[in-house]
């Protein structure tokens, strides 16, 4: 996987979230998040957590327009999470990812 590879953050309406950091269909991160206002609060709760990415990564938020949704740091100590929030590459999907095989 190159530097560039984003791993997306599929937000739920439930207040959770997954990510397939290897893009096979299967989450590999999950976790919670709140939103406050402009300001969303993400926590990984398990799957394979990169090193730093423990605690949680603050963001304010905004909607420019009915298809963009942008995101500025407050803060975070993941680099993994910042870049991929950053990018804004998030996805809003009703279809959950599959759950990873116990291996």
């Amino acid at each position: 996987m190159d530097q560039l590879t984003r791993h997306c953050l599929n937000m739920k309406a439930d207040g959770t979230f997954d990510v397939d950091r290897n893009h096979d269909g299967k989450r590999d991160i999950w976790g919670t998040y709140t939103v406050s206002g402009d300001t969303v609060t993400i926590q990984g709760t398990g799957g394979k957590t990169p090193k730093g990415c423990n605690g949680p990564g603050v963001y304010k938020f905004s909607r420019p327009n009915e298809n963009t949704l942008t995101f500025t740091l407050v803060s975070d100590t993941c680099k993994d999470r910042k870049r991929n929030v950053l990018l804004a590459c998030i996805k809003n999907s009703r279809e959950p990812l599959k759950q990873p095989s116990p291996d």
